[in-house]
């Protein structure tokens, strides 16, 4: 194979070596990965107690989102109603977010403390819900591990009994005794086993599907105001997987159409049977007070104990108590692990949880050149009532300090406090300046010097250089920064054109006139060779007239030759269109000083015979391509003079051949 020996040797001693770790063995109480599987303890199978809950969540602690209304069993992680959607009805109480439970109405009628934490469900088994039959609401849930076939298991569960009648829409009564089932399934695609477009939800999952089974049926008696715990053992009739708990199916012996039975249902625990019961945990104290200790209780007294947090162990916590404070553990999901005679007990996770207003403040602010520098923490939205307080006893929803130094910020929430602090600081800072607005010429560019070297820099096209240059017309903007400090600059850059200069091609002075010399310039500054700095002058002499324009960008020059000229309307008395080359047509003398024109011609008959528009057109005797008769014509002409007025000439013109 091309590898010598001794190589072949090395090669299968590494392959027996990773052979050999990945299957080594998870140890379950050392908060280790020791597979190296990404699972701790009890989170990996190698760790599977030999009795533990398989319901999970049973006291229904964990949760989506706070319930704030009826008929929200499904807010409780792995819990859901027993019909498609929201259908079913049942409800979730928790004490969460602002500390109430699920609804005001029943507060008074509900026994508390609950059994464990602060969740539990509450459920109807109505005898006539509103003339239509028996009603009946159930929790519903898939488990973390099938019952085997013909094992033996535990149910054991609380049931709370309202403390009176109650009427929030009907009568609320809980009758005493009440018969109460768990319901098993082969699959977990059985759930939910109803739909709102139906009544079977209303009424026993057994209606829905014949696989599902009645596992076991016990009957719960008890006071006002109490809750009882019940324990029953059954044996699973097949494997199963989906689980239903609440009424039994028969139809309830109590009350009429307005009287609607209702239960509360808490720690739902299902657990092999062997021959110790699974251990629970008690608490006393308060997490936030420092004060919270966890207490685990069995049957019988174990040969160890080991605590756990997220199912992960805490090492040397191998005693019937643990104490957590907010910073020795802090919150989770705590569970404890009986061990006797080489077999396991799994105990329900209790949670523990800090409820309080957390925040952010910076661990350092500076003034940054000011006299002063705002302090606002970062609190999440949220209306539950809690108290603020700052170093110095003031109790705003921010603080301003004006000296440098430690500061504090502390939130209070039914005695669960978070502080966090800040410290301030006096530093200078960056000072931006690009400089004041300027205008370039076309083909120039300018670079933009941000300054204050070595700091952190950020132009308005998010690139991150000391220096920008500018190629084109816009608003240039930098941010500079450095640890604590921010300072922004902006300039507006324009491009100017170049000067231009562009002369009327009116250039008559007509005799014994002015003429206003404006041109059309793009300029800020002007010469004429008169001497005058003004954009237009006025002339009365003709002559050449030379102007110099300028701007940031250059100069231009331009000139304009005057003329003088007559500037009356002439127009001869006669003309002989014979073509002898003598007085042929007819029109002005002049018209270089018209700025508009328009001539029409007549006969005796007041009939048109000749218009035009063009001074230098003229009218050559014809009409209709033929011969104009010889005799008197009448003509109008209209034009404008270079003085900009309106005139109009009449006049008569004879025709002589």
């Amino acid at each position: 194979f091309g590898v010598n020996f001794p190589a072949r040797n090395i090669l299968l001693a590494l392959m027996l070596l990773l052979h050999t770790t990945g299957m080594s063995q998870e140890i379950c109480n050392n908060g280790i990965d020791d597979d190296l599987d990404g699972r701790v303890d009890l989170n990996d199978d190698d760790c599977t107690p030999t009795a533990f809950p398989i319901l999970r969540n049973p006291s229904f602690e964990k949760i989506i989102r706070c319930p704030v209304s009826y008929s929200q069993l499904q807010y409780a992680a792995h819990w859901m109603q027993p019909a498609a959607g929201a259908a079913g009805s049942t409800d979730l109480y928790q004490k969460c977010e602002c500390g109430s439970y699920e609804y005001i109405t029943l507060m008074d009628r509900i026994p508390l403390p609950p059994p464990d934490g602060t969740g539990f469900a509450g459920i109807f088994d109505i005898r006539n819900w509103m003339g239509q039959g028996r009603y009946k609401e159930n929790v519903t849930t898939c488990s973390l591990k099938p019952l085997l076939k013909d094992s033996f298991y535990v149910f054991d569960f609380y049931t709370g009994f309202l403390s009176g009648s109650m009427v929030p829409q009907n009568n609320y009564h809980s009758y005493t005794p009440v018969s109460l089932s768990i319901y098993g399934h082969p699959s977990c695609g059985a759930l939910p086993y109803g739909s709102g477009s139906d009544s079977t939800w209303r009424n026993c999952p057994v209606a829905a599907d014949p696989a599902w089974v009645e596992l076991a049926q016990v009957s719960v008696s008890g006071g006002p105001g109490q809750w009882v715990r019940t324990r029953v053992e059954f044996k699973a009739p097949k494997n199963i997987m989906a689980f239903v708990i609440g009424p039994s199916c028969g139809q309830s012996p109590y009350g009429g159409p307005d009287d609607w039975s209702y239960y509360l249902l808490d720690q739902l625990l299902v657990y092999k049977k062997e021959a110790f019961d699974i251990p629970l945990i008690s608490r006393a104290g308060d997490v936030c007070a420092g004060t919270l200790t966890l207490t685990a209780q069995m049957g019988t007294v174990p040969e160890a104990w080991q605590w756990y947090r997220d199912g992960i162990a805490l090492p040397g916590e191998t005693g019937a108590q643990l104490q957590v404070t907010r910073y020795g553990y802090g919150a989770g999901d705590y569970s404890v692990r009986a061990a006797i005679g080489g077999k396991t007990w799994l105990s329900p996770e209790t949670i523990v949880a800090i409820n309080d207003v957390q925040f952010y403040l910076r661990d350092t602010i500076a003034f940054c050149g000011d006299s002063t520098v705002l302090l606002q923490p970062d609190i999440p939205g949220t209306i539950c009532p809690y108290t603020r307080q700052w170093q110095d006893g003031s109790a705003g929803t921010a603080f301003t300090a004006t000296s440098p130094g430690l500061s504090w910020f502390e939130t209070d929430k039914e005695g669960c406090r978070f502080r966090d602090t800040v410290y301030v600081i006096s530093h200078a800072g960056p000072a931006a300046d690009l400089g004041a607005d300027t205008i370039l010429c076309p083909g120039d560019d300018v670079v933009l010097q941000a300054g204050n070297p070595g700091m952190q820099y950020l132009w308005q096209d998010f690139s991150t250089g000391a220096s920008f240059t500018v190629t084109q017309e816009g608003t240039y903007h930098v941010r500079v920064s450095d640890a604590w400090c921010t300072d922004i600059d902006t300039v507006r850059v324009r491009y100017d054109r170049l000067p231009e200069i562009h002369f009327s091609a009116d250039t008559i002075l007509c005799e014994n006139e002015q003429k206003l010399l404006a041109p059309e310039v793009y300029a800020t500054d002007y010469l004429w060779s008169t001497g005058s700095t003004a954009p237009a002058i006025t002339i009365s002499m003709p002559g050449t007239y030379l102007l110099q324009a300028s701007n940031p960008c250059g100069v231009a020059n331009g000139s304009v030759n005057i003329v003088a000229s007559p500037c009356n309307l002439l127009l001869p008395t006669a003309f002989t269109p014979n073509g002898d080359g003598l007085n042929d047509h007819f029109g002005p003398v002049t018209h270089r000083f018209m700025m508009t024109f328009d001539m029409k011609v007549f006969n005796r008959w007041g009939q048109l015979v000749f218009e035009t528009p063009d001074p230098s057109r003229r009218w050559d005797g014809t009409f209709r391509g033929k011969h104009a008769s010889m005799g008197v014509y009448a003509w109008v002409v209209s034009y404008t003079d270079a003085a900009g007025r309106q005139r109009v000439a009449r006049g008569t013109v004879v025709l002589i051949r």
